[in-house]
Parts: C-alpha cells; sequence; structure tokens
C-alpha cells in the first residue's frame, strides 16, 4: 500500500513525534482521506464549501500516508506525507499551484535543490532574528502520489541533508524495493 512508499527508519533518523491526532506512521484510505481533506472547507460559506468538497472529489484521492522522523541527535523533526490521487494531472497542478504560491507571496527563502529532481521544490521561512527555530517545507510529485515534507528545528537546520532525504524519498518512490 501507500504506506510501503514512505521512506523507511534509517541509522541516521528514528521515529518523530505524533502528526495530528494519527500517530507518527499512518495511513487512511481513500474514504477517510477524502474526509479528511473535506474538513478543509469547515467554516467557509455554504457555496464555497460545496465549491472546495467538488474540487476535493475531483482528485479522486485513494489515500494518505505520513510519517515523522527525529534525527538521532534531537535537533531536528522531519514529517512526510504521501497523498495518492488517481488523477495524475491534478498532482501535477497542486505541486505547481504550491510552488507558485510559495514563490508569489515572495517572503519565502530559497531551500536548497534537490538533486535528480527538477521539478521538486524546497522554501524556507523567512528570515526572523527573534526565531532561534528554522523550518522548510519540499513538495514535489511521482506519478499520482503528492510528496510533501516539512522539517523543522533548530536555526541551523541542516537543509542539505533534509534535501537529500527528501530526494531519498522520491527515489525510493519510484523505485520500490531499491536500496536508497
Amino acid at each position: 500500500g501507500l504506506a510501503a512508499q514512505l521512506l523507511p527508519l534509517s541509522v541516521r533518523y528514528v521515529a518523530g513525534p505524533d502528526i495530528d491526532e494519527y500517530g507518527n506512521d499512518s495511513s487512511l484510505g481513500a474514504e477517510r482521506a477524502v474526509a479528511l481533506l473535506k474538513q478543509g472547507s469547515r467554516g467557509l460559506p455554504s457555496a464555497q464549501r460545496k465549491r472546495h468538497d467538488k474540487a476535493v472529489e475531483r482528485l479522486r484521492v485513494k489515500g494518505l500516508a505520513a510519517r515523522s522522523y527525529r534525527d538521532i541527535d534531537g535537533t531536528y523533526i522531519v514529517e512526510t506525507r504521501l497523498a495518492q490521487m488517481e488523477n495524475s494531472k491534478a498532482v501535477r497542478d497542486m505541486a505547481d499551484i504550491r510552488k507558485e504560491m510559495a514563490d508569489a507571496l515572495g517572503v519565502f527563502r530559497k531551500g536548497p535543490k534537490v538533486k535528480g529532481h527538477p521539478k521538486a521544490v524546497c522554501h524556507l521561512l523567512p528570515e526572523n532574528d527573534d526565531l532561534e527555530l528554522d523550518a522548510m517545507v519540499c513538495t514535489a510529485h511521482v506519478g499520482e502520489i503528492l510528496v510533501t515534507t516539512y522539517a523543522y528545528g533548530s536555526e541551523s537546520l541542516p537543509t542539505g541533508t533534509i534535501a537529500e532525504m527528501f530526494r531519498d524519498q522520491l527515489d525510493h518512490i519510484a523505485s520500490p524495493g531499491e536500496s536508497v
């Protein structure tokens, strides 16, 4: 299933904290995944809620899987989420929209490139001298799977290492069963 597409724990990472109420390693079937995505329309006026819910249905979500990782030194957390959809054009569109939105806002710093995946994109939080934390989000797609990785930790966040982990995740989906 989709959970098997998640990058396994390694010598560099142990299980991380829970992701919402789903634990640190979870998988949702189509029905629960659609219900979860539709929750994003709560609080919207009726017409907008219906439009949002129809857009979710058009994605034809097959399932969601998520896993969190903590580096062995305990300095940062990585959360990876996979969303599998029958509508592969919608997956490409979602990845493109996320990139365009982050770029258009103009507040995020560009993150590292993801070697071997030119369409993958990473963004970092804006610089803030008052925070001693940093965060990065990376997005890409492999076929019908939208891959999103969130990483957060101290302001010395190892963005290059996290981008390598993201690359390994993308390669793991593209070539399941091969060691990465």
